[in-house]
């Protein structure tokens, strides 16, 4: 990489940039769904790495591309992609200033590292908090045994239980202890480092199974966490150059060359099925496996330091004094978008994944919550049941996959109808189960008070679940 004499090493701002366009391309390439997206992230990923110069104009048009790829799906997309959505319209806000009157010349200063922290640490406390249900703790459905089994059913196309019966039982409790007691624990000086080893360890495994794109989210707000000094005193080890084949290269530049390669490999196996196997989840071990191999060689020299010299804690940066206005806004707003199973509103994309959290239908599984005190909203309580349609369109769009003997909320069902008109269907008549009364509507895409005109907002940016009111909730993100 050129770099100017005076900038010879990446900044901690270089660095966190760097990874987090990353973990944007992770995210695109796991699939390659989308491949203008896909491709416009390996563009952009190659350009932040190579192009030091104008690394920051790049990583605003990232932002601001990246920001409508994502919202144009809105709230119909993953857990971690949310994260991203809200990081990169905190990001814009926050660096457009500055890009236009050349304030800083670090794009990326204290006090945005002061957000990325917080936004991490709420984010995993969701997610623990969430999993302080019953289905969770107790159901043979348990979203954590469910993915030990995922886990080698990815690699043997076999369902196996790897582990012993008594595992079973005290996994579910070890997640939400560590998802709780750590995420506080990132507050704190002599726990904060101890935190993110856990959390690391808890990626890699999850990596195994799939989850390298929301590692790598995770990873990268991480380093909004290292100390400013003791960035500054090790800084060069990202730099120190590796000869690989006909190439001189950097390590951080290597390790962006195996993501690149990871995300390759990928496309080229759900393409063309080069492995010729029945198995098409092996190629997502393999990415996984790759992803630790990859991060495991860009920080050996750290990790070998770390169990030599025994690290546990180091000097944390700001949480707690000097915070600016604009960083309690984007706490507030963070809260909020976790709180939305409690408050009656969204079920889905509210850091709940794999959590096995029911709060429809006016009660809740929820260990602390189950009475829902905070439900100020009724759209969880408003639900519909459906008995038949005919013609059977049962499948329509996201949220109405297969909503036969179903039920859903009223507010999805109103959704269903309108997309059902906009598709030119003249006439459906349904059977439903509406406030416990059994009732025919013949010829329902004509009445008003059940198919809307147009949709609102509370249409477009609602996000729900499947609903399990009388059995195990299933594991489902």
């Amino acid at each position: 990489m050129m770099k100017d004499v005076a900038d010879s090493f990446y900044s901690k701002s270089d660095l966190f940039i760097i990874f987090y366009v990353s973990a944007y391309f992770l995210n695109e390439s796991e699939k390659w769904e989308n491949i203008y997206s896909s491709v416009f992230s390996l563009v952009i990923l190659v350009l932040c790495l190579l192009v030091s110069k104008y690394r920051y104009i790049v990583f605003i048009l990232f932002l601001l591309i990246s920001t409508f790829f994502i919202f144009e799906k809105y709230p119909r997309v993953s857990n971690h992609s949310t994260l991203i959505l809200f990081v990169n319209i905190y990001l814009l806000f926050s660096s457009l200033p500055k890009l236009l009157f050349n304030n800083n010349k670090l794009i990326i200063n204290n006090n945005d590292f002061l957000v990325l922290r917080w936004s991490l640490i709420i984010v995993y406390f969701f997610t623990g908090f969430h999993k302080l249900n019953y289905d969770f703790l107790f159901s043979e459905n348990s979203c954590a045994n469910w993915y030990h089994t995922k886990f080698l059913f990815n690699i043997t196309n076999q369902i196996i239980k790897p582990y012993p019966d008594l595992f079973y039982i005290i996994s579910p409790f070890l997640v939400v202890i560590l998802e709780i007691t750590e995420s506080i624990g990132l507050l704190f000086r002599k726990t904060q480092l101890i935190g993110l080893y856990s959390f690391i360890l808890l990626h890699i495994y999850l990596s195994l199974g799939g989850f390298i794109d929301f590692a790598a989210v995770c990873i990268s707000l991480m380093i909004s966490f290292i100390p400013a000094k003791s960035y500054l005193k090790y800084q060069h080890i990202l730099s120190q150059k590796i000869d690989l084949l006909f190439l001189r290269i950097d390590r951080l530049q290597c390790y962006i060359l195996g993501l690149i390669c990871i995300g390759v490999i990928v496309f080229f196996e759900r393409t063309f099925n080069i492995y010729q196997t029945n198995n098409h989840r092996l190629i997502i071990f393999i990415s996984g496996l790759l992803f630790i191999i990859n991060m495991a060689y860009l920080c050996w020299y750290f990790l070998k330091k770390i169990y030599t010299e025994k690290i546990f804690v180091w000097e944390t940066e700001n949480l707690f004094y000097k915070i600016p206005i604009q960083v309690y806004s984007f706490i507030v707003v963070l809260l909020f978008q976790g709180s939305q199973n409690y408050l009656g509103l969204s079920t889905a994309g509210t850091f709940s994944m794999f959590s096995n959290l029911r709060t429809e239908g006016g009660s809740s599984n929820h260990l602390i919550m189950k009475n829902n005190p905070l439900e100020v909203f009724d759209y969880q309580k408003d639900l519909v049941y459906i008995e038949k349609i005919t013609p059977p369109y049962y499948e329509i769009k996201y949220a109405t996959k297969n909503i036969k003997n179903k039920i859903i909320p009223r507010l999805v069902f109103e959704e269903y109808l309108y997309n059902l008109r906009k598709m030119n269907v003249s006439n459906v008549d349904v059977i439903l189960e509406y406030n416990k009364n059994r009732i025919l509507e013949k010829n329902i895409l004509h009445n008003t008070n059940w198919t809307p005109s147009r949709l609102e907002f509370k249409h477009r940016f609602l996000y729900f679940r499947e609903i399990h009111l009388s059995n195990d909730v299933k594991c489902v993100w």
